[in-house]
């Protein structure tokens, strides 16, 4: 699978990504909307996990993206470190996943690579 994370914090960059290419996934990372919405447009992925907050604005503004113009069975994940019951309801809403930055994180990611990997190869059957 091939997954485009957009983070700007470095850390948790790194180690979102070793947790998925530890479950044998290919992963590209930006820093900003604006990256995102540049590669979005000349490549296609797997998996969209997405900071809430970013520098030049949010990981909403590439779902909204994503949905209308180019990936809309994309699923996307939103990552947060500042999880509110409002957009809990709005994640569920739109068929998004809602992971929390946090000691769960990683337990909690490499269970939603699976259950991707096995809706996937359902699919595929």
């Amino acid at each position: 699978m091939r997954i485009l994370f957009v983070e700007d914090d470095p850390g948790f960059q790194k180690l979102s990504s070793t947790v998925a290419r530890r479950a044998g996934h290919e992963c590209v990372s930006v820093e900003t909307v604006a990256g995102a919405r540049a590669l979005l447009q000349q490549d296609s992925f797997d998996l969209l996990a997405l900071d809430l907050e970013l520098p030049d604005g949010d990981g909403l503004e590439v779902c909204q993206q994503a949905l209308c113009d180019f990936h809309r069975d994309v699923p996307m994940v939103i990552i947060t470190g500042n999880k509110r019951d409002q957009l809990e309801q709005g994640c569920q809403e739109l068929g998004l996943a809602l992971i929390e930055k946090g000691p769960e994180f990683a337990p909690t990611f490499r269970n939603l690579l699976e259950r991707l990997e096995t809706s996937v190869a359902n699919a595929q059957s």
